[in-house]
């Protein structure tokens, strides 16, 4: 779309333009001793919306016209197409089209070249700094997720990842990122063009699950999370630290739940301050995380998410007030004793909100009983509009127990530190209104901190859980 003068004037005076192709080429040419030529149709800063497929006439041209130009004028077939697109389209009008979009482009040129089985190369978009308007993010990560989910909607098209790579500026690759690209997209190209059974696909997402027997690997202290990758050669690697994901709340605000990564095989464990039920798993958050993990073929993991994890349930909020007693000398064992009469041992209403080690929900005494003995009660209200079936969900690091209405309901004496939140769970069938709720915890010598509960409510639909609408407990005191 220039002459010839303006083409050597760009060179000359540019100060960008490096890309993966020549790299491309020379990894091609190694692997099948064929020279390959390279049809440069590229325009920076596009839009889908510019590559409409639609060839114009009458010494006009668009940018699928001029591709179209191009690939006629060498008179030869094409063996395949590098795709590397998809930044411009990260706002909110481009979003919800950019799938259908792809599908378009990629089944129009199909046609058009008479090769239905045309194999296409997409790159993932990479990392984009600067100060950009809330809720940017977002859209750069679903731009991100529609492309690595294009192989599930289009036949013989890859996507290959390019989050890990080191940049130039605050958008483009640097030459050295390129080269590693350049790499993957020929193992992709060997694979698809080549037939070379020997190469597998990208790493891909396989399932997100509660920790498992790892052969060979100790069991985890507390939660933790398995996310296992399919297409995975060699095992998965990274270079000091393994760092990239993240767990997410409704809003897409990261917990900072993960405090260690460790890499098994195609297996990631993720080891978690605590049980995050309705979290999303993301990799590649934001539009500048650091990501690090490949695989031995240094194929990055694809950047996804925000993704499901586990089965939609009903979760309920912390109890977060409470009555609560000084701690209390006791000849007795916590599991010996009748629930007890908070107002009349004394009491203080306290709020537990967010601590000092971000755990929502942990009911925290730990200044208060530090090198006391004995036991610490607590009380709270359920209020309820209906009957209901609950799951108490309990988390402790002392020896525990519950009362509901005076009744013991659950009790163990074996809580030790550290304390996880849903360690321990019991259903409970309760009528509609209002039910009291009794904690007793043994300070354990000074050595207990505090405890976790919520419930679960099991008795709705799965309809319900997915909107969000039905009867919810009223906590008080």
């Amino acid at each position: 779309q220039c002459t010839a003068e303006e083409s050597k004037k760009i060179r000359r005076t540019s100060y960008k333009g490096v890309g993966p192709g020549l790299w491309f080429a020379h990894e091609m040419l190694r692997r099948t001793g064929v020279p390959q030529g390279l049809i440069c149709a590229a325009h920076g800063g596009t839009s889908m919306t510019q590559w409409s497929p639609v060839r114009m006439m009458d010494e006009k041209t668009s940018l699928y016209g001029s591709l179209m130009d191009s690939v006629e004028a060498t008179g030869q077939p094409v063996a395949g197409v590098l795709w590397y697109q998809g930044e411009s389209d990260a706002n909110a009008e481009a979003v919800p089209q950019y799938t259908d979009r792809m599908k378009k482009l990629v089944t129009t040129l199909r046609k058009d070249l008479r090769q239905p089985g045309l194999p296409w190369l997409t790159v993932q978009i990479a990392r984009f700094f600067g100060n950009h308007p809330p809720g940017d993010d977002l859209l750069w990560n679903r731009i991100q997720e529609q492309q690595r989910l294009l192989p599930r909607s289009i036949k013989n098209l890859a996507v290959v990842a390019a989050i890990d790579l080191s940049m130039d500026d605050g958008i483009h690759i640097s030459a050295t990122g390129h080269s590693r690209l350049a790499l993957r997209l020929a193992h992709e190209a060997d694979r698809l063009v080549h037939g070379n059974r020997r190469e597998k696909a990208p790493p891909q997402l396989k399932t997100i699950s509660a920790q498992k027997m790892l052969k060979g690997v100790p069991p985890p202290i507390g939660p933790a999370m398995d996310v296992v990758f399919k297409d995975v050669a060699g095992g998965l690697q990274a270079p000091g630290e393994p760092v990239g994901f993240a767990l997410v709340n409704e809003e897409g605000v990261d917990q900072r739940a993960i405090y260690k990564t460790t890499l098994h095989g195609n297996t990631v464990r993720l080891h978690l301050l605590s049980n995050y039920p309705g979290a999303k798993l993301c990799y590649g958050i934001g539009t500048v995380p650091i990501c690090n993990i490949t695989d031995a073929r240094d194929h990055s993991l694809p950047v996804f998410g925000p993704q499901v994890v586990g089965k939609h349930q009903a979760y309920l909020p912390f109890i977060k007030q409470w009555k609560v007693t000084a701690p209390i000398e006791s000849a007795l064992a916590l599991d010996r004793i009748s629930a007890p009469d908070v107002d009349a041992l004394g009491v203080e209403v306290r709020t537990y909100g967010e601590n000092q080690f971000g755990l929502e929900g942990f009911v925290m005494e730990r200044p208060r009983w530090i090198g006391r003995q004995g036991h610490c009660y607590f009380a709270a209200r359920l209020e309820l509009s209906e009957p209901m079936r609950l799951n108490f969900l309990m988390g402790y690091d002392g020896p525990f127990r519950l009362w509901i209405d005076g009744k013991s309901h659950f009790i163990n004496m074996n809580g030790t530190n550290p304390c996880f939140a849903d360690e321990s769970n019991k259903p409970a069938s309760l009528s509609a209104g209002t039910h009291l709720i009794q904690v007793g915890m043994d300070l354990n010598h000074g050595g207990a901190w505090g405890f976790f509960l919520r419930f679960i409510r099991k008795d709705v639909t799965p309809a319900q859980v997915k909107s969000g609408v039905y009867a919810k407990p009223v906590y008080g005191i």
